[in-house]
């Protein structure tokens, strides 16, 4: 399986849990909301009925026509909740007594109907100057509507608030099942999205961690190391590769007929490094020459033994309190600049003899032996060797200790050998350079030839 592949499962995965965390929550934000309608709609039929008592109170006192239009709008607009739509409810004792509740609702209504009717009745007994028994029976009628209306309201106001509490119960639970819900619900979906991650990352970067293993051994010459195979198709084909490869320099060792061991690979390399450094080591202590680079802009990076030379110490260079051009006599440096010219210019060796100037202000003969390297044309450096021959040249001879001879020419061949080398790559590239632009010369005579013939052939 590739590597997109599985990353694809686990993403998918994770999108669904999600999904699934979201719609837990849509689901449980419902369920409040529902019930949070519910129990707005009791608390507006409690205020109603209580408001709809004290009307029919101040009806019952005064009977104007201005109470009875208040009364019926109050009693118009609880309606409205009331007459809820049956989806609100959906536990039975909560039906139960919302039809109560609209059963006293109707009753309540039809009272105050009666209650009017029967006003109206005495008003009109008052005016015909009719018996006071049928006077005091109207008002007798009027008493128990009113008495009637009371206990209906009172019935209303007690199942509102029975109603009520079971609102706010189902509100609670619903509140705590939702929080308690999307808790599980979060813990699930972080749990698995920690482990597919961490199974993902390990199904992908165990099988790295082991071709990383194998390469580390095959730098180290190791060349018959079995690779293990991977179900993940890029690591596979990968793997794949460096079989071939592995291959590959097998044969190629059995044609050249090496072993594994002298191609270098790995910690060959390295113990062929400090080979060649403790070598370097050891001429640099024995000998009583000072070391240098010189640079283009005739600055020199001073590697050894320059007390042994002038008296000044390596870091007096790198600090810049003396530079090796300063100390030449100046007399001298006219010579020595020229000479030195040519090396900047082309790869050569040269031996150069002049004075300096020490550290305690004494005069010194010494010999310079410098090289210059080049690569693709520009120069690396100016590598030399700089000794005091001051009392050889005072003996009018030169050095006849054979072991600081035998260190030095070890030295200078390698260095002259170098340079020789770069030299000979350039003049085979001059040489190169010159037969290429003899032969654009040749073509270009001839294609103007060539013109010059046609002019003269269409002038005629």
């Amino acid at each position: 399986m590739k590597i997109r592949t599985k990353l694809y499962i686990s993403s998918g995965i994770s999108v669904f849990l999600v999904l699934t965390l979201v719609l837990v929550v849509l689901i449980t934000s419902n369920e409040i909301s529902r019930e949070t309608k519910e129990l707005d709609l009791t608390e507006n039929v409690l205020q109603s009925v209580s408001e709809i008592d004290i009307l029919t109170s101040e009806y019952f006192l005064f009977q104007e026509e201005r109470m009875e239009q208040q009364w019926r709008l109050k009693y118009n607009s609880m309606g409205v909740f009331i007459n809820s739509p049956e989806s609100y409810w959906d536990d039975d004792e909560e039906k139960e007594l919302v039809i109560t509740i609209n059963n006293d609702y109707m009753s309540l209504g039809s009272s105050f109907s009666d209650l009017v009717a029967n006003y109206d009745a005495k008003k009109k007994l008052i005016q015909e100057n009719s018996p006071l028994e049928e006077i005091k029976k109207s008002e007798l009628i009027e008493e128990r509507i009113i008495s009637k209306m009371l206990v209906t309201s009172r019935s209303m106001i007690s199942n509102s608030l029975k109603l009520s509490d079971f609102v706010k119960d189902e509100l609670r639970e619903s509140q705590e099942l939702s929080r308690n819900l999307i808790l599980i619900v979060s813990i699930i979906l972080a749990t698995i999205l920690i482990f597919t991650s961490i199974f993902a990352a390990k199904r992908i970067s165990d099988p790295i961690v082991k071709l990383t293993r194998s390469i580390e051994e095959i730098t180290k010459g190791k060349l018959d190391i079995q690779l293990e195979g991977s179900n993940i198709f890029e690591i596979q084909s990968l793997t794949n590769s460096l079989d071939r490869i592995l291959a590959s320099l097998k044969l190629a060792i059995l044609r050249i007929g090496t072993t594994k061991e002298e191609i270098g690979l790995g910690e060959a390399i390295k113990e062929k490094e400090k080979e060649i450094e403790d070598k370097y080591k050891l001429i640099v202590k024995n000998s009583s020459g000072m070391f240098y680079i010189g640079k283009q802009d005739w600055s020199a990076e001073i590697i050894a033994n320059s007390e042994l030379v002038c008296g000044y110490s390596i870091k007096d260079f790198s600090k810049k309190k003396v530079s090796w051009a300063d100390l030449i006599y100046p007399k001298d440096k006219k010579i020595v600049f020229k000479q030195g010219s040519k090396l900047i210019r082309k790869p050569g060796s040269i031996i150069q003899r002049y004075r300096i100037i020490d550290k305690n202000k004494n005069v010194r003969t010494v010999e310079d032996r410098k090289t210059s390297v080049f690569k693709s044309g520009k120069l690396q450096g100016v590598y030399g060797i700089v000794y005091d021959i001051t009392k050889q040249v005072k003996k009018n001879g030169r050095s006849n200790n054979p072991k600081e001879k035998s260190l030095f020419r070890k030295l200078s061949k390698k260095l002259v050998q170098e340079a020789y080398r770069e030299k000979a790559l350039y003049d085979k590239g001059e040489k190169l350079a010159k037969e290429i632009n003899r032969k654009k010369n040749v073509a270009k005579k001839t294609i103007n030839k060539k013109k010059k013939v046609k002019k003269t052939t269409k002038k005629r």
